[in-house]
């Protein structure tokens, strides 16, 4: 059960550090991974653990990680024909 665990954590890990934006691809091949892992050849996993690796590794993520957020450090460089300039901004 281990790797579909894995599975759906990096899945809901994405959607919560970079939104729905990419986070609906990743779930969306996590659920190809659960299904596979009940409709294989093999077929060694019924819905319940499916449900519950999912479960786990979405509660964990929404207990452990933050939504990435843009640190505010911002650097610019000017150049004229005399002067050149760095200049460096944190935004709080």
């Amino acid at each position: 059960m281990a790797p579909l665990f894995m599975g759906k954590k990096g899945a809901s890990f994405i959607q919560k550090r970079d939104g729905w934006k990419y986070g609906k691809y990743a779930y969306f091949l996590a659920a190809i991974v659960g299904v596979s892992r009940m409709e294989g050849p093999d077929g060694q996993h019924d819905i319940w653990d499916v449900l519950g690796s999912a479960a786990a590794g979405i509660g964990s993520t929404y207990l452990f990680t933050k939504p990435y957020e843009n640190p505010g450090v911002e650097v610019t460089f000017l150049t004229n024909r005399d002067m050149k300039v760095v200049s460096f901004r944190y935004k709080f």
